[in-house]
């Protein structure tokens, strides 16, 4: 018998790797590839990216197990850490043209983390 809260959430679960195939792609393009775009927001934009896709895909993934035992949330949440720490790697590795930099990985890191602290902050709210 299929769960019915399981069911509402596949929607999120194909979003969700969709969203993480074309991540992938685009973090793996050639430098040279990648539109420049220059806002004064005070922080660089390629750290905002990293920072946004590393949180939609956590929050993602998160809503598509809500319904989920615990132990699949630290699962996806340890491999969302180590996908965006090993992308960064990979990045460089695969294209000369890309620079390794320890602030990308803590923009991916910390767009992981937030979307953990929100979901867990949501949660408490609804549920009181």
């Amino acid at each position: 018998m299929i769960k019915k809260p399981l069911e509402r959430h596949r929607l999120f679960r194909i979003i969700t790797w969709v969203w993480l195939a074309i991540l992938t792609i685009l973090l793996l393009l050639p430098g040279r590839d990648i539109p420049r775009i220059d806002l004064d927001l005070g922080i660089p934009i390629d750290k905002l990216v990293h920072f946004t896709s590393l949180f939609i895909a956590t929050g993602s993934f998160l809503l598509s197990i809500h319904w989920e035992e615990n132990k699949h949330r630290v699962k996806i949440i340890l491999g969302l850490i180590f996908y965006g720490i090993f992308m960064e790697f990979f990045q460089h590795i695969l294209q000369k043209s890309r620079a390794f930099e320890v602030a990308d990985i803590i923009a991916n890191l910390t767009g992981v983390l937030s979307a953990v602290l929100l979901y867990i902050i949501v949660g408490k709210i609804i549920k009181n």
